[in-house]
């Protein structure tokens, strides 16, 4: 399977508060189980690094063998990062497709590496942390929540805000749902204090149209913003 990758960009603002030193890291952390962590972070990543034309490192959970099924579902024949980060591929789990380097999320010494790299942007697929998020997130510049308020699925969002109450209700953490209903937010505004925005269906994260600039660049912009 190809995947085909287009940009509607033309009219974007240019970033004039960007500070050339700041390592920007987002941390995307799922509220349960498949609740669309990956594909955020491919389309965010992928609409950074149109944005920016800034280096940006992807680095995603599950394992070897998920990053080799993306690869192959890429067909990414070679290992194709840029040979000043090749020190970050000791385990041989990376590749470069569309402009992103791809890492395997394997300990925290990999991401301590990329940050000795030159990379403007590292955004982490942590994937489900409902029953509780580790010491490393706590040190990322932002922190992207994505879950679910579908009836059935509304217990694992209550799980991972009474998991982590302590931490959630700051400015630097982000909360997105997949699919319910808005009104359906207000228990955990008035629970927790914290205000969950809906995320639109990316089809494709590869391909940053007009919806998904639009949601970047207006409701997902408290994300990239200091």
């Amino acid at each position: 399977m190809i995947v085909k990758k287009y940009f509607d960009l033309s009219d974007r603002h240019h970033r004039t508060m960007h500070d050339m030193n700041i390592i920007r890291t987002v941390a995307v952390i799922g509220a349960g189980k498949g609740c669309g962590c990956t594909h955020f972070s491919i389309a965010y990543a992928n609409y950074m690094r149109a944005m920016t034309g800034e280096k940006t490192a992807l680095l995603m959970s599950g394992g070897n063998g998920y990053m080799n099924s993306i690869r192959s579902m890429c067909e990414v024949k070679e290992i194709a990062v840029s040979k000043r980060n090749m020190s970050s591929c000791i385990y041989g789990d990376c590749f470069e497709f569309y402009g992103i380097d791809y890492y395997s999320l394997t300990d925290d010494k990999r991401i301590e590496t990329l940050f000795s790299n030159d990379y403007k942007h590292i955004i982490i697929d942590y994937g489900d942390k409902k029953d509780g998020i580790s010491g490393d997130i706590l040190l990322m510049t932002k922190r992207v929540v994505i879950g679910s308020l579908m009836p059935w699925k509304c217990k694992e969002f209550d799980s991972f805000c009474e998991n982590n109450s302590t931490y959630i209700n700051k400015a630097d953490w982000n909360f997105f749902m997949r699919n319910g209903e808005i009104s359906d937010a207000k228990y955990f505004r008035d629970k927790y204090g914290i205000r969950i925005k809906k995320i639109p269906e990316f089809s494709n994260p590869y391909r940053i149209g007009k919806k998904e600039k639009d949601f970047f660049e207006n409701e997902g912009r408290c994300i990239f913003c200091s």
